[in-house]
């Protein structure tokens, strides 16, 4: 996997609340087999952040990884921002719920045999449909990026998805799909990018102290109970192709490591147990980097 990462985060967004309440997914128990019914204690949020520059590697890479997302029983939700574009605060695109079968065999012979069959047929057809409906929506998503915008509020988004989606005695999965710059002005009228577009060189601590000073991007702590992991994609540390020059091209590993470490730091800060961030995607196709393997 060329370019990949996993985390998690927490700041409450009312818009995101009030869209989950109007749209719950179709769910495969009737009412007579309510009582057999095993909770989904996992969720999952697939967020994408709309100014991404495109990269069909790593859009490939994303879009197996979500896809495996449909073979166990899941929450899922996915969300899209492109921070102050008009219209494209963070928002609900579209959800889906992957349910547990009826597996015990004394339970099963308890259900009316019709009954049960139509229930197999449903969670057969739930699977399928989740799948290809997530497939589809990511799709669309992709063919409209990068949209540009004047700042991209990847931290606000982050921690809106940990205060909205995190409960306790669940286990919350984030794949995040980003070029992970704060793109243009940034947090407090900061920037990664340097004048010429440039990655800047950054110190983590620095940045996060600025991190700390705005309500928006403020370490809020971690909602009670659950576990949180993350995993980021789309790290895109070079300037887009029509920027790029042969100057800019290179970008050296401490700046990268640099990078990895802040929003290593930034996640873990916001409640994340399990941060995965792998190797950037870089726009010079002649700067080799190494794979990076997630489960």
């Amino acid at each position: 996997m060329k370019s990949s990462f996993l985390f998690g985060i927490g700041i409450t967004g009312t818009f995101v609340t009030a869209s989950l309440a109007s749209a719950a997914p179709t769910s495969c128990y009737p009412k007579e087999l309510q009582a057999y019914k095993r909770a989904t204690t996992q969720t999952a949020v697939v967020l994408i952040d709309e100014s991404t520059p495109r990269d069909a590697t790593t859009e490939k890479d994303f879009k197996t990884a979500v896809d495996t997302l449909t073979s166990s029983p899941t929450n899922i939700v996915l969300l899209a921002y492109a921070g102050l574009a008009p219209g494209q605060t963070l928002r609900i695109v579209d959800r889906w719920v992957v349910e547990a079968p009826i597996t015990d065999e004394t339970i099963i012979q308890d259900v009316i045999i019709s009954t049960n069959k139509k229930h197999q047929r449903c969670i057969r057809d739930q699977h399928a449909q989740t799948k290809a409906e997530l497939s589809s929506a990511l799709e669309k998503l992709f063919t409209t990026l990068p949209i540009v915008t004047e700042r991209s509020e990847i931290a606000y988004a982050l921690g809106s998805v940990v205060a909205d989606f995190v409960r306790p005695n669940e286990s919350t999965q984030i794949y995040h799909y980003s070029d992970g710059m704060q793109y243009s002005k940034g947090a407090n009228g900061r920037s990664f990018y340097g004048p010429d577009m440039r990655a800047r060189k950054i110190n983590a601590k620095t940045e996060l102290a600025y991190f700390a000073k705005d309500p928006a991007t403020a370490p809020r702590g971690k909602p009670q109970g659950g576990f949180v992991s993350v995993l980021w994609w789309g790290m895109l540390l070079l300037p887009t192709p029509e920027r790029k020059s042969e100057k800019l091209a290179y970008l050296d590993s401490a700046t990268i490591s640099d990078f990895r470490s802040f929003w290593t730091i930034y996640l873990t800060s916001l409640g994340a147990d399990k941060v995965q961030i792998g190797t950037p995607t870089l726009i010079n196709a002649d700067f080799a980097v190494p794979v990076s393997n997630f489960p």
